[in-house]
């Protein structure tokens, strides 16, 4: 989880890549978990989970996840700060992987009361900006800036104004 150093990182693209595939599954998390069960050739009686929220929990820890170990990378971050941006990060993930069925966005302008169409397209709108803004703080870091989620603003306010280098524990001003 450290950030790319040069260009000549064999794993920068790869795993970028692979951050696509993820980000791609959540786009479509419901069709592409009903597509693994169509696959898998499981049934609603026999299968563990028959929900695609757990596929949508899981993406949303692994990109929190992800930040807090960028955000700790060389002690560049204090603990409660790379924590609150891994917040931050977590609140992204869970609009831009909302179980919101993208691939029906034409019928969604076919709702007849104007205010569920509104909803929907609100809804839809706002978890595709969520997941391109992820892909875009994703691209920039796997583009060369380390840094990119030390700028990641908090949503806490017990962060705001604390520098990204501040001691953890009490600090000895004797």
């Amino acid at each position: 989880m450290s950030s790319p150093e040069s260009n000549d990182d064999a794993w920068r693209w790869p795993a970028f890549l692979l951050w696509l595939v993820l980000l791609t599954v959540g786009m479509f998390p419901e069709t592409f978990y009903f597509a693994l069960r169509r696959a898998g050739d499981v049934t609603t009686q026999s299968a563990l989970v028959n929900s695609p929220f757990l596929l949508y929990w899981g993406l949303v820890a692994f990109v929190s996840t992800f930040v807090y170990g960028a955000c700790r990378t060389d002690e560049a971050s204090s603990a409660p700060v790379a924590r609150a941006r891994a917040f931050t990060a977590a609140v992204v993930a869970m609009m831009a992987f909302l179980p919101v069925q993208m691939e029906s966005l034409p019928q969604y302008f076919q709702v007849m009361p104007l205010e569920q169409r509104n909803t929907l397209l609100t809804v839809a709108a706002v978890k595709f900006l969520a997941w391109l803004y992820l892909f875009g703080l994703l691209l920039r870091y796997y583009l060369g800036d380390g840094r990119v989620f030390h700028r990641l603003p908090s949503l806490l306010p017990s962060v705001w104004g604390k520098a990204d280098t501040e001691p953890e524990g009490p600090v000895d001003r004797a």
